[in-house]
């Protein structure tokens, strides 16, 4: 029980890097798609106008490490954004058929422990 703590404190501080990398990971494949959000949002056939105002809406006009920026920040408030096609929240888009299973997971509790 004494070595429980130190034990923990450094796992959460390895985990530190992981977490960083599978961020700027999803961030870049989200922006490394093809063709342009604004576009895909207001349509093809929308004016320069209506597409400046959805790049603003969406800060997709500050440069890329302020995205990056708000995107983390948002993350770590537990905001993942809205759905683009169904416009919910994404975060009650998890809570939906994959909530069910989840008082099965957590009332499993922890059933392996790493050798010393």
């Amino acid at each position: 029980m004494t070595r429980l703590l130190p034990d923990m404190g450094r796992r959460l501080l390895l985990a530190l890097p992981v977490l960083f990398g599978v961020s700027v990971i999803s961030f870049m494949l989200i922006h490394l798609a093809p063709g342009d959000p604004a576009t895909y949002l207001a349509g093809d056939s929308a004016s320069a106008d209506f597409l400046a105002r959805t790049r603003h809406r969406f800060e997709l006009d500050r440069p890329l490490p302020r995205q990056y920026l708000i995107y983390v920040t948002r993350l770590v408030q537990g905001d993942m954004g809205r759905s683009f096609t169904q416009g919910v929240s994404v975060a009650a888009l998890t809570r939906g058929p994959l909530g069910a299973p989840r008082p099965l997971v957590l009332a499993s509790g922890p059933r392996y422990r790493s050798c010393p």
